[in-house]
């Protein structure tokens, strides 16, 4: 499975197993547990969002952004900077909010995400 296991987001009958020190996504089947591939190229993984059904958002705590990962092809496709630490996120029409809470550095931001351009609509602090 993997070290500190961070998370999970079930999808689609699909559980996305979020292991933070072994920089990765494990990705199993829901009615048997087994694995049907493994996400990876993060540096500190944390927590999955999912935005649809084939795309999702992961916070990379220790690389300061969000991965964009296809949920398919279980790659990860983009990444969106943010403030430090970014944390969890939530979703609210075309908006994700994320919160940065510092990371190895100072923060307390909520970074705004346009999920139809991938691109960084405002921060807050």
């Amino acid at each position: 499975m993997g070290d500190v296991v961070q998370s999970m987001c079930v999808i689609n009958n699909r559980a996305f197993i979020v292991a933070n020190n072994s920089q990765k996504i494990e990705v199993v089947r829901m009615d048997n547990f087994k694995s049907i591939g493994v996400i990876n190229g993060f540096a500190s993984p944390r927590y999955l969002l999912p935005i649809n059904n084939s795309i999702g958002y992961v916070s990379d705590w220790t690389d300061n952004n969000i991965k964009i990962v296809n949920l398919n092809s279980l790659s990860i496709t983009g990444s969106i900077p943010t403030g430090n630490g970014p944390e969890q996120m939530l979703l609210v029409g075309n908006k994700v909010y994320v919160t940065n809470v510092g990371g190895f550095g100072n923060d307390s931001s909520v970074t705004v995400i346009n999920t139809m351009t991938n691109s960084i609509d405002t921060t807050f602090k």
